[in-house]
């Protein structure tokens, strides 16, 4: 079986700016800098957090707390008939990103449409 669990931990954000006090300092920073930004990458908007400027960062500085566990339904047989992708020529399944077309898991990417194509006999031409 497999879960999808979820954590937590607590994220310290830092960045340099001007200001004449440190009160001044606080209010150009939460104009400079005022939320996380999610950017695309690792097959999804959700896992990476990025910053805007050069002197900006983010980071983690605690340990994670798991908070819950929930089974995911399988993923047998949920392949696209006839797609595969175009690098390992694989099976394909739709992508649950919704950036993405499709998904191979033999490669572990998500796809978008132009990086698959139709499988002549649909056969999983990487199978052992």
């Amino acid at each position: 079986m497999k879960f999808k669990v979820y954590g937590r931990t607590t994220v310290n954000v830092i960045t340099e700016v001007e200001a004449d006090s440190p009160d001044d300092a606080l209010e150009v920073a939460l104009s400079e800098l005022n939320c996380l930004v999610p950017y695309v990458g690792n097959c999804g908007t959700d896992k990476l957090v990025g910053v805007d400027g050069d002197n900006d960062s983010v980071f983690a500085d605690d340990e994670i707390e798991w908070t819950s566990a929930e089974e995911m339904e399988s993923d047998e047989d949920e392949s696209v008939p006839g797609i595969v992708c175009s690098r390992c020529k694989g099976f394909v399944q739709k992508s649950v990103n919704p950036v993405y077309s499709y998904q191979c898991l033999d490669c572990d990417e998500d796809l978008y449409s132009f990086e698959v194509e139709q499988s002549e006999d649909g056969v999983h031409d990487n199978e052992p």
